[in-house]
């Protein structure tokens, strides 16, 4: 919500957002891209591609703390790597 006030300049309450979103997945560490990136990473720190490969079949491992491998993780950042390549 912004209002105007006299000295001609916008003064910003922002007390709509409860928490600040990072731009990078947590797991990949790529940009997020789309709303569907944001809505997953609200919840579970991780783009949506990470989330549909690595955390969607293990929620409750997930939970518990598991994490995909480097090896694992590295294959998934060389594939997302080639298509903004092309």
């Amino acid at each position: 919500m912004s209002l105007m006030n006299d000295k001609n300049y916008v003064l910003i309450n922002n007390t709509t957002s409860s928490c600040c979103t990072g731009i990078f997945c947590t797991v990949c560490n790529f940009l997020l891209r789309d709303s569907d990136d944001m809505n997953v990473y609200r919840t579970w720190d991780a783009c949506h591609t990470c989330y549909l490969k690595f955390i969607e079949a293990r929620k409750e491992d997930w939970k518990e703390g598991w994490r995909p491998n480097e090896e694992d993780i590295e294959k998934l950042y060389e594939e997302k790597s080639r298509l903004f390549i092309q």
